[in-house]
């Protein structure tokens, strides 16, 4: 989760597994978030290689593709 600025307010780091090549994934996360924020936030996925740490590339030209994350929309906290 970034803010307008691109400042990181939180996220989710685990491994997704076991599941078998061309099955769709869905998961529920709880991110916890600074006491008393309100705003809008952006919210990005990515995966990467473990244990070098380096992302997947992303296709296409949206928002943070080239650190290799997806941009799935903008939330607002209130």
């Amino acid at each position: 989760l970034l803010t307008p600025d691109g400042q990181d307010l939180g996220g989710f780091d685990s491994a997704p597994g076991p599941f078998a090549a061309g099955a769709l994934l869905a998961e529920t996360l709880d991110i916890a978030l600074p006491e008393g924020f309100t705003g809008p936030l952006e919210v990005y996925a990515g995966w990467y290689t473990y244990p070098d740490l380096v992302r997947f590339p992303v296709q296409g030209d949206g928002r943070r593709a080239q650190d290799g994350l997806i941009y799935l929309g903008t939330v607002t906290v209130r």
